[in-house]
């Protein structure tokens, strides 16, 4: 709770301009139903094992692409990961290339990042199996190959079995 003294006048232009009157109203009784319900699902109902299948296909798809050499940005736990080609060129050629060979993903570039770190963004789930994640990244590694996507100068380590 937020205590105003003053005149008259300031208390009132704190009221109505203040962030507080602006910005931080309750949450509406269907939203918490829902977050409660999400929370629910995750604790219970085997979302503890889906929680963690993300979290091994996650682990895997980005060691694996650590190993080709190629740029990947992201936290290690992030199902969400972006890989560095860089060029607008090369986005566009990589998202049509990887397309065309059975993997969906997403082309980010200028001005939603800096003009010359364009990037794929692959989108993880605990539904992928380990046989849809190899298949991608067979994609990839063709892709990058074709493409010369391997930038990283960081030590490869070995693959996974």
């Amino acid at each position: 709770m937020c205590m105003c003294v003053g005149s008259r006048r300031l208390v009132e232009w704190v009221r109505t301009h203040g962030h507080a009157h602006s910005y931080a109203h309750a949450m509406a009784p269907p939203v918490v139903q829902q977050i409660l319900s999400s929370m629910t699902d995750i604790g219970w109902g085997g979302g503890i094992k889906r929680v963690r299948a993300l979290r091994d296909n996650t682990r895997y798809f980005r060691r694996r692409l650590r190993a080709m050499g190629v740029v990947i940005f992201g936290h290690e736990d992030s199902p969400v990961v972006p890989m560095l080609v860089y060029t607008f060129s090369k986005m566009a050629a990589t998202v049509e290339r990887l397309t065309d060979l059975g993997v969906a993903t997403v082309g980010v570039g200028f001005p939603a990042t800096p003009l010359n770190e364009g990037r794929i963004r692959f989108c993880l789930s605990a539904g992928h199996t380990r046989a849809h994640l190899d298949h991608c990244l067979s994609a990839i590694e063709r892709v990058a190959d074709e493409l010369g996507l391997r930038y990283s100068r960081l030590p490869r380590p070995a693959p996974p079995s």
